[in-house]
This record gives C-alpha cells, structure tokens and sequence, in this order.
C-alpha cells in the first residue's frame, strides 16, 4: 500500500486556497467550495492510497474545480490562482483516470520485482 502523496498535496492546496481566499475576500463560497473540495479530495486520497483504482471522488472534484477555475481565467485571464488551479486540476484528473484504468501501484510493483 503506497500513499498518494500528490492526492493529498491537492487535497491541501484546495482547502488552503479556500481559507486563503476568505481570510483576504471574505467570501463564503470560497471557503465552502474550498473546505469541502479539499475535505473530499483528502477523503478520495486515503481511498485511493489504499486501492489506486478507487478515484472516483477525486475525478469529480478535480472535474469540477478545474471548470470553476478555467471559467474563471477565461474570464480574468489571471494565470494567479485561477489558471494554475486550473492547470493543477487538470493534472490531477487525467492522473486519476489513469490510475484507475492502469493500476498504478501494481505496474510499480512488477517493475520492483523485475529488478
């Protein structure tokens, strides 16, 4: 069982941008959309730590926050949080396809053992 460190690393930036935001804006969607975007991606990345194929939570939050974000520099065209929150959520979406159609920690296994 290997731990999705870059899951939770997501997970973190996502709750953190959310507080973040409403510390300088004080905007209350931007921490309800943070808190529990981040709360469920942490949840999906303890599931998927535990089985690489289970993503399905974090394919729908990094799906939705990567729209609300690309939404969002379409509008501003600000690379500063909105194109690398959509950027960073694009990644994590096509990494969490992959891993769920590949297996990730049984390809890196095989690798181990051939070694």
């Amino acid at each position: 069982m290997a731990i999705d460190w870059i899951s939770y690393i997501y997970a973190s930036t996502i709750g953190g941008g959310g507080i973040m935001t409403y510390v300088k804006s004080g905007c209350p969607v931007a921490l309800t959309l943070g808190v529990v975007g981040g709360g469920l991606a942490g949840y999906s990345a303890s599931k998927s730590s535990i089985n690489p194929q289970n993503t399905q939570i974090m394919q729908g939050v990094s799906l939705i926050h990567g729209a609300i974000y690309a939404h969002r520099y379409y509008k501003t065209k600000k690379m500063v949080p909105a194109g690398f929150f959509a950027l960073l959520s694009a990644f994590v979406l096509a990494r969490s396809v992959y891993m769920m159609k590949t297996g990730i920690e049984a390809a890196a296994t095989e690798i181990v053992k051939s070694s």
